[in-house]
């Protein structure tokens, strides 16, 4: 959902410098601002999750995406909508380590845990390439909105489903091993299972 999100908005962009009267630049930032929000805070979203509870982050993470989305899809001017965007980044920027680092705790066999993480990345790919071809068709049918309320429906089924399917993970405690550290010289500082997942992806 996050991953479609970056592909299928680009492809409604023409129908929403119409609509908002957006110029060209508000245009790059109605896509940047999404982008640069989810990119620069992943490595915080994993460590957060990791402080603050697995699952409870994740829940948080997709509220926010809907909620994002829904500023989005209801924005009266272009100002309104890049606001929508930068809240929308918020819910992948915590989701996507998270769900790393809840099929890392979730699986203990390391098969199991491979084909897991596999179906992860298969489906994110997979999201990717039919992003373009979905919004388009939302687009033309619906209209440029329904690229962003689509997503509302499906966070809050996520979010019941999580509820309930979501096994409660403790907060991952620092481990003192040198594997799981990032050191110099002079300090050393532990690095959480959803930083390293982050870092990862």
């Amino acid at each position: 959902m996050a991953v479609m999100s970056t592909s299928a908005v680009s492809v409604a962009l023409p129908t929403i410098g119409r609509d908002l009267h957006a110029s060209s630049t508000s245009l790059e930032w109605i896509v940047d601002a999404y982008v640069i929000v989810y990119a620069s805070l992943l490595i915080a979203g994993g460590v957060l999750s990791d402080r603050q509870g697995r699952k409870g982050m994740f829940m948080i993470g997709v509220t926010l995406f809907g909620l994002g989305s829904l500023a989005s899809g209801v924005a009266p001017t272009v100002g309104w909508l890049i606001g929508g965007r930068v809240i929308q980044g918020l819910g992948p920027a915590i989701v996507t380590p998270t769900s790393l680092a809840i099929i890392s705790a979730t699986f203990d066999e390391p098969r199991e845990r491979a084909t897991a993480i596999g179906v992860w990345s298969s489906g994110s790919g997979l999201a990717l390439a039919l992003g373009p071809a979905v919004g388009g068709l939302l687009v033309v049918a619906i209209g440029w909105r329904s690229v962003f309320l689509l997503n509302v429906p499906l966070a809050a089924v996520i979010v019941a489903l999580g509820t309930r399917l979501i096994p409660r993970i403790p907060q991952a405690r620092a481990s003192g091993r040198r594997s799981a550290s990032r050191c110099s010289d002079r300090w050393c500082t532990p690095r959480s299972p959803a930083a390293r997942a982050a870092e990862a992806g």
